[in-house]
């Protein structure tokens, strides 16, 4: 495989595993998904590698698919800097902001005044757990995240935006739902309906 078909293929992968689907990282590279298919094809036949496990529809990473992506991140996510700093030159705060949230509500007054005061940038939005939006970041996938409690990170810098209230919903029949106020403790012993492994 050539230096120039090998840099294409490992596009295609590196879409395909941050997407989670060959037609998706298709949109991304603005090509048709045979072409994605046949790049990581020839990639797993050339190498001797199977870079996803396939669940129907759904595409899981392999083991030696993650450890490859590691290094496609590195590489592409560089390109991406360099990009965005020639157009920032260019035409100053031009380029391309990804942010990560809990949840859309929590980012949308800021992103309003900063897309205000920054026209030129593109912003894009991904909703997801905190665990989720921390292994983005880290990964490179995403510029900022906002996530309920502070991350302990020696890569990732953290500050306070604002504090929300929890609160908890229940049926009215409930021994709990006439009561104006809860403690913690009340809640012991109780049956909850929880999000994914990974929410806070």
């Amino acid at each position: 495989m050539s230096g120039l078909s090998l840099l294409a293929a490992l596009k295609a992968f590196d879409a395909t595993a941050r997407a989670g689907s060959m037609t998706a990282a298709a949109r991304v590279l603005a090509i048709q998904q045979p072409t994605v298919s046949s790049h990581i094809q020839r990639l797993e036949v050339d190498f001797g590698v199977e870079l996803f496990h396939r669940r129907g529809r759904r595409l899981e990473l392999t083991s030696f698919g993650r450890t490859l992506l590691n290094y496609t991140r590195r590489t592409f996510s560089g390109e991406e800097d360099a990009h965005a700093l020639l157009a920032a030159a260019k035409n100053q705060y031009v380029g391309r902001l990804v942010i990560h949230a809990i949840g859309p509500h929590n980012v949308l007054p800021v992103l309003k005044l900063f897309m205000k005061q920054f026209p030129q940038v593109n912003v894009a939005v991904g909703v997801g757990d905190s665990r989720t939006i921390t292994e983005k970041i880290l990964d490179y996938q995403g510029d900022v995240g906002m996530v309920l409690n502070h991350v302990a990170h020696p890569d990732l810098f953290g500050a306070a935006y604002r504090t929300q209230r929890l609160v908890i919903f229940g049926n009215t029949q409930h021994s709990l739902a006439q009561r104006a106020t809860l403690k913690l403790r009340d809640l012991q012993g109780q049956r909850f309906v929880i999000r994914e492994e990974g929410s806070t």
